[in-house]
């Protein structure tokens, strides 16, 4: 059996609803040199029983199933497996374009120092209405100056990316169990060049549930970490993700010992006051950055926003309203 040119990872966790239209559109792609990988994260609904019936109907399928661990778990050992020259991502609930992969891999073909290439996305809700398009940059220089600031990203169910670009900047990193993507996405674009297609190739469906609206905190968060590290790897040549590991999951704790400390509070206080619209929520960030010695005009000035209880003076996230995503 020849090696598939593409490895395109899903992980699933009690996707029953959405899993089965989301696989098909992946099976049904004009370019079809491919292999699907399947992790099945202790999936407990009829998760099982889907994937055998598909795995069954294509060999392309590949299924691995494993007790529950989490999304970024459940990536990196997909990763560790995939055969593929080029690594695709699609989330279990979401949906691409026939034409996506071809697409992805003609613009590769053409830009050999890209590394990593998202594409424009549609928002959907539960019932596939479309609620809106992810604000998105295109062009080299101005999605590594989104990155840079967070102020736009890539989605990761719209990524493909060169295998070798993902081993040479240490792959997904198990602790991020959120904005793992952000996480290496910022790894990468400190090395290589990334970008996004203009053309909405996918689908991102946002429900109730899912992980932007259920632990959007947590997840502005460890973005911001993830943040706050490209900016130390730029000054000292290496981030603190040892300590990011020994902490367990207590952010606070990381914050208190971390070397640019203000500068991560900082840049939580902005996040949370952008991400969440809530200047309550940010303010303490803001403040403890300003003790902390880390005093800038910018800071200082979303503090005094925060202390007036004004509104983000920016643009606003994509938000679900009420009765969006809901089933």
């Amino acid at each position: 059996m020849s090696v598939p040119r593409v490895s395109v990872i899903v992980a699933v966790h009690n996707g029953q609803r959405h899993l089965e239209a989301s696989l098909a559109c992946v099976l049904r792609q004009t370019f079809s040199d491919f292999e699907l990988m399947v992790v099945d994260d202790g999936s407990t609904d009829r998760t099982p029983e889907i994937l055998s019936r598909l795995s069954d109907e294509d060999s392309r399928l590949r299924v691995i199933q494993q007790e529950h661990r989490g999304q970024t778990a459940s990536l990196i050992r997909a990763m560790r497996v995939a055969q593929g020259a080029y690594l695709a991502r699609q989330d279990a609930d979401d949906l691409s374009h026939p034409e996506r992969f071809e697409r992805q891999l003609r613009y590769f073909d053409a830009h050999p120092s890209v590394g990593a290439l998202g594409c424009a996305t549609e928002i959907i809700d539960e019932e596939g209405r479309v609620l809106g398009v992810m604000p998105m940059r295109h062009g080299i220089a101005r999605v590594r100056r989104g990155l840079m600031t967070l102020k736009a990203t890539m989605v990761h169910s719209s990524i493909m990316m060169r295998r070798q670009t993902y081993e040479a900047v240490g792959r997904y990193r198990e602790v991020f169990c959120v904005s793992q993507d952000t996480d290496l996405w910022l790894r990468m674009v400190q090395r290589y060049d990334v970008d996004n297609l203009p053309e909405r190739l996918v689908q991102w469906r946002v429900s109730r549930d899912g992980v932007y609206t259920s632990q959007r905190e947590k997840q502005l968060k460890y973005g911001g970490v993830a943040l706050a590290f490209a900016h130390e790897r730029a000054r000292f040549g290496e981030d603190s993700y040892d300590l990011l590991a020994r902490v367990g999951g207590d952010l606070e704790a990381f914050a208190a010992r971390y070397r640019l400390s203000g500068m991560l509070h900082a840049i939580w206080g902005e996040l949370l006051f952008r991400g969440l619209r809530d200047p309550a929520a940010a303010r303490p960030y803001f403040a403890r950055a300003l003790a902390q010695g880390f005093v800038r005009p910018k800071t200082a000035c979303f503090f005094g926003w925060s202390l007036m209880g004004l509104a983000w003076p920016g643009g606003a996230p994509f938000s679900v309203r009420p009765g969006q995503g809901q089933t």
